[in-house]
């Protein structure tokens, strides 16, 4: 773990970072198979890479121009993700939503390619907030995604981070068929990130001994023919 900050509070410890990992591993590779449905395509999203990180020292100057996804945790949780992915992904995802080849044009958020892009959020984060609700055994529900732009990394941190403080991203390869093998990025608040590990169960930084799980696999998917429904999240029975 990178040693950031002279808040210990803020800090996330090695054990800390291993269960967020665990965590969105389960949540997020869940999803898969939800997204598959919708796109028709092998979805397969592998094991996350988790970084606590200076948010002045937070660049995705690789990802841009890229698509940010807002998900607000209203159940459950206090608190939100944020997904940042390349727009030339995005434009695969919506034009196999759409049924709609996007490669020789230029790709605009307009008001169908955004709801387009809000449809495949809602069904991938609903999906991970399901399996979140089952894996923590709590009620967990999100509400709808929102899209935006992100051209510029220094605009998108003044808006949506704080200057002075620590950010978790967490890094996940994305494969959709033949047709994507990329990266997106879940950012979120350490303070969620704590919250997350203290409903995972994990005890303070003195019970050093107990170590969380560590997950196999990432979690593949095939590709289903059915089609699906944006899924708001459900409380386990």
């Amino acid at each position: 773990m990178i040693s950031l900050g002279s808040n210990d509070a803020g800090i996330l410890s090695n054990m800390e970072i291993d269960a967020i990992g665990e965590i969105l591993n389960i949540s997020l590779g869940s999803s898969a198979t939800s997204v598959s449905q919708l796109l028709g395509k092998p979805v397969n999203i592998t094991t996350p890479e988790v970084k606590l990180i200076k948010t002045k020292d937070f660049d995705i100057k690789t990802y841009e121009p890229a698509i940010g996804v807002e998900i607000n945790y209203v159940k459950g949780l206090d608190g939100k993700n944020i997904l940042i992915l390349k727009e030339s992904d995005v434009k695969v995802i919506v034009g196999l939503l759409l049924q709609t080849d996007f490669s020789d044009k230029e790709f605009v958020l307009d008001e169908m390619n955004i709801g387009a892009i809000c449809e495949v959020m809602n069904q991938m984060m609903g999906a991970s907030a399901t399996a979140l609700s089952q894996f923590l055994n709590r009620s967990i529900n999100i509400s709808p995604p929102s899209s935006f732009p992100v051209d510029n990394s220094e605009q998108f941190k003044s808006k949506y981070l704080e200057d002075d403080g620590n950010i978790v991203a967490v890094y996940f390869n994305l494969m959709i068929g033949d047709m994507v093998n990329s990266q997106f990025i879940n950012l979120m608040k350490v303070d969620f990130a704590k919250e997350l590990v203290s409903n995972f169960g994990l005890n303070p930084p003195s019970a050093a001994g107990e170590q969380p799980a560590v997950p196999a696999k990432p979690v593949a998917a095939p590709a289903p023919k059915a089609s699906a429904q944006p899924a708001a999240a459900a409380a386990p029975s």
